[in-house]
């Protein structure tokens, strides 16, 4: 084989591989959209703004903590762990 036509099946396969890894990532930006949709709907029933999400996440965690340590002020001393 000539040069030129080692060179052509190496850009070939060069092409072959960069149209794959397109397609590859085309699937998975396409399967993250419809996460993120199915996420953004879940918040919305829950009636949680998906941009408020962090905040309350941080309320549920402080309330969590308020109440699991309001429980353990509850328990007498001689039966905590």
């Amino acid at each position: 084989m000539s040069d030129h036509t080692l060179k052509l099946q190496q850009q070939k396969k060069s092409l072959d591989a960069a149209k794959e890894a397109r397609s590859k990532a085309e699937a998975t930006k396409e399967q993250l959209e419809k996460q993120k949709a199915d996420l953004e709907t879940q918040c919305l029933a829950l009636k949680v703004k998906p941009e408020n999400l962090e905040t309350e996440i941080a309320e549920l965690e402080k309330t969590i903590q308020e109440n699991t340590d309001k429980i353990d002020s509850m328990i007498p001393g001689q039966f905590r762990r």
